[in-house]
Parts: structure tokens; sequence; C-alpha cells
């Protein structure tokens, strides 16, 4: 016999009976896969009701998840909705997308061709967040200011203005300001 040839035996081989079981755990764990939502790794700190500054710290997202998949499903389904802000989402919708979220699933993650729940629940849930927020995205420390600042005609000391009272403000909060604001602007 040739040194290069192996000889198969039936200890190096699979029973057909093992190879048909991994299969169907592998179609098995494909099919859960495909029907799971995404999800992505939960922090200790809550999602609602929390500190935004905590959940960003520990989350490692300049922008909590749930932030980015409203604005990206709200911008693929719902620019051109009419009164997308104004009009209440479905209740049991709200509900059931945040217990998703605070689970750590993103219930949007596959919304790219199929809108699965309302858009005014969508953003319903967005709303929802930043109001339940522990400290509003602009702090009560500096809203006044804020509000004063907005009051100036001259646009030069507006903005000089806004960025000395904007220094009071952490970055993460900052950064999710700025990607708000940048949706809004739209």
């Amino acid at each position: 016999m040739h040194p290069q040839v192996k000889l198969l035996t039936f200890s190096t081989l699979e029973s057909a009976g093992d190879i048909e079981v991994k299969l169907r755990r592998k179609a098995k764990k494909a099919e859960n896969d495909k029907n799971r939502k995404s999800r992505y790794f939960v922090p200790a700190v809550k999602l609602f009701g929390g500190r935004l500054i905590d959940y960003v710290e520990e989350s490692g997202h300049g922008v909590p998840r749930i932030v980015t998949s409203c604005v990206r499903t709200i911008n693929l389904h719902g620019f051109y909705h009419q009164g997308i802000f104004r009009v209440p989402g479905v209740q049991t919708d709200l509900q059931m997308l945040q217990q998703a979220y605070e689970r750590g699933e993103d219930p949007l993650a596959d919304s790219n061709n199929k809108l699965t729940f309302d858009i005014n629940s969508i953003a319903g849930l967005l709303k929802m967040y930043l109001r339940k927020l522990e400290e509003k995205l602009i702090p009560d420390a500096v809203f006044e200011s804020v509000n004063d600042a907005s009051t100036i005609d001259d646009e030069t000391l507006r903005v000089e203005k806004l960025k000395i009272i904007m220094k009071n403000i952490p970055d993460s909060v900052l950064i999710v300001m700025r990607y708000l604001f940048h949706f809004l602007n739209q």
C-alpha cells in the first residue's frame, strides 16, 4: 500500500445517524437565529428612567441603540409621515418595544424592508425614552440659560453664549444631542 494513502475505518467515519443529528441541530439553530431579533449587550444601568451618562459609559455606545434604531427606522419609513411626533403610538406596541430594548433586543433591527410596528409607536418610544431619562437631555441647570441665549438677536453673540453654556454639559450628552438635532434638522 502507498504510504500517503490513509485507510478509512469505521472509527474515523461518523455514522449516518450522528451526521443527521448534527444537521438537524444546525438547521434548528439557523431557524432560531432567523426568528430572533438582534441582541446586544445589556448594561446593568437602567435604560428607561436611568441616567444617559451612565448608560453610555457602561454600554460603550456614543448614542444608545434605542435612539439610533428609532431614528434609522423613522428615516426609512416615517420621514414624510404627517404628525409623526404628534400622534400617539399604540400603547401595546410601546410596551412591547420598551420591554424588548430592556431585554437587550433590537426589535427594529430588521425594519429595513418591512415595518413591524406602527411608525407613531416608534416615534412615541423615542419620545418616551427621552422623557423618562433621570436627567433631561438639556439639564435643568442650563435650561434657563439656553432659553435666555436663544432670545439674543445678534447671531454671533447668541452662538458664543450657547458655546459657553454647552461647555457645562457632559460630552456624552452633547453627542446624543448633536445626533438628535441632526436628525430633526433634516
